[in-house]
C-alpha cells in the first residue's frame, strides 16, 4: 500500500466492507457521488484514503446504507449500534416498515453468494405473505393486539378490515424473500405461534364469521404443505404460479432444544449482518463484527445439534410436518366447536 493510501486506513476498510455488501450492478462510486454531491474523482480519493471523509459525510453515508460506523471499520468493543424501524399505531408507518423490509430483502437477494440463516421460534413472517387471508390476519393481529391501533379497536377480522395496499406490499416482500438462499432452523413448536394468535382472535370473538376464520386456517395448512414441498426439493418456488421455477435455495433443520430467540444472520464474502427480533415482529439490525462472528458460531453449533429435514431426509421431514398438521388439526377442532 502506498503512502497516500495509508493516510486513513480505517476509512479504506470502511469503504471496502461497504462495497463487499453491495450487489455487483450497483456502483459504490456513483451512489456516493450522488448522496454526497461530490465528483467521482473526489469519491475515488476518499476510497483510496487520500482525502479524509468529514463527519457530516460519514453520517450521511451511514444513514443512506443503514450501517454503523464502528461496525464497518471493525470496532472490537463490546458496544454495538443497532438500527430499527420505529412503529407507532399509524397504518402509514406500518406501510413504511413493510417497504423498508422489502428493500432490505431485495438487496440481500441481489448480493452474489449470499446466505440467510433463520432461527425460527415462530414461523418466519415471509412465508405468510403469499397467502392473502393469512397476510390480512397477521396485519390485523399486529395492529389490534400488539400495537393497539385505535382504528382496529372495534373491527372484527375479515380481509376488508385491512388496507389491501399493505397486503400487496407484503406479497412483494414474499417475492423478494423467495429469491434469497435460506437455511431455516425450526422446532416442532414453530407453527404454534400463529395458531395461538388465531385461537386468541377466535376466543375473543373477533372473527367476523366462521367462513373467514376457516379460510385463514386453510391457508395456514396450505402454507405448511408448501414449505414441506420446498424442503423436499431444496429450493423456493411460488405455489400459485403454473411453472415451478427454482428461486432461492432452501435448507431446513429441526432443533429439539430451545433456541431462545429469533435471529436472522446474513453473510456473503466478508459481509455480515445480524437481525434480532423484538416487540413481537420488529427487528434490531447491526453489522458489528464481533457480534456477527459470535452469531455465526452460535448458529453453527445449533445446526450441529439439529436434524436435517430437507433434501433426502424423507423420514424426518414427514414426521416433522405430520406433527405440524396435528397442531393445525387441534386448532381446527376448536374452530368447529366455537359458537359464532
Amino acid at each position: 500500500m502506498g503512502e497516500k493510501e495509508s493516510k486513513h486506513p480505517l476509512q479504506v476498510r470502511f469503504f471496502k466492507k461497504l462495497k463487499d455488501g453491495l450487489p455487483d450492478h450497483i456502483s459504490l462510486v456513483n451512489v456516493l457521488a450522488d448522496i454526497l454531491s461530490v465528483s467521482t474523482d473526489g469519491i475515488y480519493r476518499r476510497l483510496r484514503g487520500e482525502s479524509e471523509v468529514s463527519m457530516d459525510e460519514l453520517f450521511t453515508i451511514c444513514r443512506h446504507f443503514k450501517v454503523s460506523p464502528e461496525a464497518m471499520v471493525g470496532d472490537e468493543s463490546s458496544t454495538a449500534s443497532f438500527s430499527f424501524s420505529p412503529l407507532s399505531r399509524k397504518e402509514k408507518q406500518f406501510d413504511e416498515y413493510f417497504r423498508g423490509l422489502y428493500q432490505q430483502t431485495a438487496h440481500i437477494a441481489a448480493i452474489p453468494g449470499h446466505q440467510m440463516f433463520f432461527t425460527a421460534e415462530e414461523t418466519p413472517i415471509f412465508h405468510f405473505f403469499n397467502y392473502p387471508s393469512i397476510t390480512a390476519f397477521k396485519i390485523y393481529y399486529w395492529n389490534k393486539c400488539v400495537l393497539n391501533a385505535p382504528e382496529y379497536a372495534e373491527k372484527k377480522f375479515e380481509p376488508c378490515a385491512v388496507d389491501p395496499a399493505l397486503v400487496a406490499v407484503a406479497k412483494q416482500l414474499y417475492d423478494a424473500y423467495n429469491k434469497v438462499n435460506c437455511t431455516e432452523i425450526w422446532s416442532e413448536k414453530t407453527i404454534v405461534g400463529v395458531l395461538k394468535q388465531f385461537e386468541y382472535v377466535l376466543e375473543t370473538g373477533n372473527f367476523a364469521s366462521r367462513m373467514e376464520a376457516r379460510r385463514v386456517l386453510d391457508e395456514i395448512d396450505a402454507m405448511m404443505k408448501h414449505i414441506r414441498k420446498m424442503a423436499e426439493v431444496g429450493y423456493k418456488f411460488d405455489p400459485h404460479l403454473p411453472s415451478r421455477n427454482p428461486e432461492g435455495a432452501f435448507t431446513m433443520y429441526q432443533l429439539d432444544i430451545l433456541m431462545g430467540n429469533i435471529t436472522v444472520f446474513i453473510k456473503a464474502g466478508e459481509f455480515r449482518q445480524v437481525y434480532i427480533a423484538f416487540h413481537s415482529f420488529n427487528t434490531l439490525s447491526t453489522f458489528h463484527p464481533i457480534l456477527a462472528a459470535e452469531t455465526e458460531s452460535w448458529l453453527q453449533n445449533m445446526i450441529k445439534r439439529a436434524t436435517l429435514i430437507s433434501g433426502s431426509a424423507e423420514k424426518q421431514r414427514e414426521q416433522f410436518f405430520a406433527a405440524a398438521s396435528r397442531e393445525i388439526g387441534f386448532t381446527r377442532a376448536k374452530l368447529d366447536k366455537y359458537v359464532f
